[in-house]
């Protein structure tokens, strides 16, 4: 059986066992390309565990931050008593 030439993206096929060569070429490159995107997915779910785990951490240290903040006046007040009972002290030596 005489076949015509075909044309698939640019290269010239003369018979069908051409068009066959082809195609399986073209789906190793699929398989490859699925591999990759099953990868990338892998990271993708990685880097969203490591970013969950930063929002954890940040609100744990927003509650460290407003526990400093709720300590920090009392701990001024306590520093201008020390600082009175200082300059007493110096006074009256």
């Amino acid at each position: 059986m005489i076949m015509e030439g075909y044309s698939a993206g640019g290269v010239h096929l003369e018979a069908p066992a051409d068009m066959i060569a082809v195609l399986a070429e073209l789906r190793c490159e699929l398989c490859d390309i699925d591999s990759h995107l099953d990868r990338i997915a892998i990271h993708l779910d990685r880097m969203g565990e490591h970013l969950e785990c930063q929002d954890k951490r940040m609100e744990e240290a927003e509650g460290h931050i407003a526990k400093v903040d709720n300590h920090a006046p009392q701990t001024e007040k306590r520093l201008v008593k020390l600082e009175s009972r200082l300059q007493t002290v110096a006074i009256k030596n």
